[in-house]
């Protein structure tokens, strides 16, 4: 059951801001492995907060657009890391080292990529009925819910 855009923007909001942390706790672990890895480190923690807070503020499709971007990049990045190595190290870094984190941030971005995608996939199918009134009578609970049933 995906959550309706009212709860899932909220729920993206914090999920990118837990993951701009987990960005933030592998700053000493990525200038341990190369500056470059480091630098990413902190844009990826800009990229996940910038969303955070793009979230609070606005419910546009560009931004969960974005949030679908920084969410995928952010669970397959570290896979790939931890499958075929950093670039331009000579030393294989050694997946004890960034396990925890990078499960932290393949779980986030997965959340927050499944979130965004699913959003935007119901608001291309044409989205939830509006809820917000009670319903009053068996004929509009068979109206509001005549788009479920196959």
């Amino acid at each position: 059951m995906i959550p309706a855009p009212l709860v899932a923007r909220p729920v993206t909001s914090i999920a990118l801001i837990g993951l701009a942390m987990v960005y933030f706790l592998m700053l000493p672990v990525g200038f341990g492995a190369e500056p470059y890895v480091g630098v990413m480190m902190i844009i990826g923690c800009g990229l996940a907060l910038g969303a955070g807070f793009v979230h609070i503020v606005t419910d546009r499709n560009a931004a969960w657009g974005y949030t679908l971007g920084v969410g995928l990049l952010s669970a397959l990045g570290p896979l790939a890391v931890l499958a075929t190595g950093l670039p331009l190290v000579e030393h294989r870094v050694t997946a004890d080292r960034l396990l925890p984190h990078c499960l932290g941030l393949a779980f986030l971005g997965a959340v927050t990529a499944l979130l965004a995608g699913a959003t935007l996939v119901l608001r291309h199918r044409g989205g939830r009925p509006r809820t917000d009134d009670p319903v009053t009578s068996a004929r509009e609970r068979a109206r509001r819910t005549a788009h479920l049933r196959v």
